[in-house]
């Protein structure tokens, strides 16, 4: 298997003939695919990777920022995921929704939760350690009671993890600027910080 500059797996990165178009209620579909048609930024969808222990990014020393992107059955569901999610975020977070009508009851719901550049990622990685860090980006500790009793987790219909290269991640923000403004914005969110027994500190980095 040959590797880009980045240490990248290029079996994840599926490339697609059709640019994306941006719309209002496109915000999941527009963003994945945005993604997956570069080869400078590392995308998998949850749950629907071969193995934990595989490396995904493979160069030492590579920082990441972390944006998650999830889709929702109803807007029910990702209204209950914020209302759960929101208080325990432990990193400092940019987040924006897709525009929902009030009388659209199907699917299209949507959410992007951006992670500050300042608390990144860095490899080498595997999926099972870029699982962990970002649920505990999130605030869940999977090991814990309270992350059992909430599951927060389970209202995504789909969760999409992308891993933007801190040196590009300027670039990134200005190619989707004109979307993002599409999009309706949540906020920025001041993380907590983290818990006892939080992410790996040697995969995990804080910016000072």
């Amino acid at each position: 298997m040959t590797s880009n500059n980045l240490g990248l797996d290029p079996f994840s990165l599926p490339r697609r003939a059709c640019s994306p178009v941006a719309s209002a209620d496109n915000l999941y579909g527009y963003l994945r695919s945005l993604a997956l048609d570069t080869g400078d930024e590392l995308v998998f969808d949850v749950g629907r990777f071969w193995s934990n222990s595989q490396l995904c990014l493979q160069a030492p020393g590579i920082r990441c920022a972390v944006a998650v992107y999830l889709l929702f059955p109803n807007r029910g569901s990702r209204d209950a995921f914020w209302q759960a999610t929101r208080p325990s975020l432990a990193i400092d977070a940019t987040v924006y929704a897709s525009r929902v009508a009030a009388q659209q009851q199907g699917g299209g719901c949507s959410m992007v939760i951006l992670f500050s550049c300042t608390s990144h990622l860095a490899g080498p990685l595997t999926y099972g350690e870029v699982l962990d860090a970002v649920w505990h980006y999130m605030g869940w500790c999977p090991a814990s009671a309270e992350h059992v009793r909430v599951q927060p987790w389970t209202l995504p219909e789909r969760t999409t993890i992308e891993m933007i290269p801190i040196w590009d991640a300027p670039g990134w923000f200005e190619d989707r600027a004109p979307a993002f403004h599409l999009w309706e914005s949540l906020g920025e969110v001041s993380g907590r910080g983290f818990n006892a027994g939080g992410a790996d500190e040697g995969k995990l980095e804080e910016e000072s």
